[in-house]
C-alpha cells in the first residue's frame, strides 16, 4: 500500500500543479534593481516547478528579501520522470555544474553581491553539489536546505567550505512518507536506501552516533561549526508548516524563518534561536524554535 502511494505521489503533484496554473517560466522577482542587491536561487524539487517553488519565492519577498529571487528548474520534465530525476546522479551533477557556472556569471557581473542557494527536497542535493562544483576561490553566501534526501552522514565539508555563512538545514521527523519510507524504497539522491537527512538531520562526524558526545576528529572537520540544523517544532504549524513534506514551502513559514536568514550578514546559533522573526498572522507564537549548530533530536 505504501509503495503504491509513493508511486502515485508524482502524478498527484503534477495534476494539482496543472490545476493551480503552476509550472510557468516567468521570474517576477528578477529585475535589474533586485539583481544589484543580490541573488537567491530557489532550486526546485524532483517534480520541477510547482506551486511549492512559487510559494517559497513569494514567502521570501513577503519576508522583506529585496534581492533577486530566481526559480531554477534543474529537472528533466515528464509525467513519470520525478523518479528519473531522483536517481540520475550523473545528470544531476552535470546540472549542478551548470548552476555553479550561472553563479559565477552573476558574480562576474555583480561583484561583491551575495548569492544564496535555497534547495527544496531534491533541490537540496543540487545546492550542495553546486557549492562543491565552485572553484576554490569562489563562494556563495549560504545554503538553505529544506527536507534534503541525502544520507545523514553525507560529507558536507566541501559545501561548507564553499559557503561564507554556512549551511542551514531544516528537517522533520514527521516527514516519514517521503524522507523515510520513500528513501528506503526508492533511494536517496546519492543512491542509498536509507532514512534521509531530511528526516533525521545530518550527522556531525565529530560526535558519536550513540550518545552525541565529542569524538576524536581531524581539524578539517571544524568546518562543521558552520552547519546549523533546525528540527520541526509544533509551533511552526502556526506558520503553515506542519512538519510534512509539502508544507515547508508555506509562505508565512518562509517569510518568518527563511527570509531573516537570507537578510542576515552572518549566521550563528543566536540568530537561529531568535527565529521566527515575526508572529504568525493569527497571533503570537508560544515559543521560539529550538535550534543550534549541528543540533539533532
Amino acid at each position: 500500500m505504501i509503495r503504491r502511494l509513493l508511486f502515485a505521489a508524482p502524478i498527484v503533484l503534477w495534476f494539482l500543479g496543472s490545476l493551480c496554473g503552476c509550472g510557468g517560466t516567468g521570474q517576477p522577482n528578477v529585475q535589474p534593481s533586485r539583481l544589484d542587491k543580490g541573488l537567491v536561487i530557489v532550486l526546485t524539487g524532483v517534480h520541477g516547478r510547482l506551486w511549492l517553488s512559487e510559494s517559497i519565492c513569494q514567502g521570501l519577498d513577503q519576508g522583506g528579501v529585496d534581492q533577486a529571487i530566481e526559480i531554477y528548474d534543474w529537472t528533466y520534465h515528464g509525467q513519470w520522470l520525478p523518479f528519473y530525476n531522483l536517481g540520475a546522479v550523473e545528470r544531476n551533477h552535470r546540472m549542478a555544474r551548470q548552476i555553479a557556472a550561472h553563479v559565477q556569471a552573476y558574480q562576474k557581473d555583480h561583484p561583491g553581491r551575495p548569492v544564496t542557494l535555497v534547495g527544496y527536497s531534491g533541490g537540496g542535493p543540487l545546492a550542495i553539489w553546486t557549492a562543491e562544483a565552485l572553484p576554490k576561490d569562489v563562494h556563495v553566501d549560504g545554503l538553505i536546505l529544506l527536507c534534503t534526501p541525502l544520507v545523514p552522514e553525507y560529507d558536507l565539508r566541501p559545501a561548507l567550505s564553499a559557503s561564507r555563512k554556512g549551511i542551514m538545514s531544516f528537517y522533520s521527523p514527521r516527514d516519514r512518507i517521503y524522507l523515510a519510507m520513500g528513501t528506503l524504497l526508492f533511494g536517496t539522491m546519492d543512491k542509498r536506501h536509507r532514512v534521509s537527512a531530511g528526516n533525521l538531520g545530518f550527522f556531525d562526524p565529530r560526535k558519536s552516533d550513540a550518545s552525541g558526545s565529542a569524538a576524536s576528529a581531524p581539524a578539517e572537520y571544524d568546518v562543521y561549526d558552520k552547519l546549523y540544523q533546525v528540527a520541526w517544532q509544533p509551533e511552526m504549524a502556526q506558520y503553515g508548516y506542519d512538519g510534512m513534506h509539502l508544507t515547508i514551502g508555506a509562505k508565512d513559514f518562509v517569510a518568518a524563518y527563511l527570509a531573516p536568514l537570507v537578510k542576515a550578514r552572518r549566521w550563528d546559533a543566536r540568530l537561529v534561536d531568535q527565529l521566527p522573526e515575526a508572529p504568525p498572522a493569527g497571533g503570537p507564537t508560544t515559543a521560539p524554535a529550538a535550534a543550534s549548530p549541528t543540533s539533532r533530536p
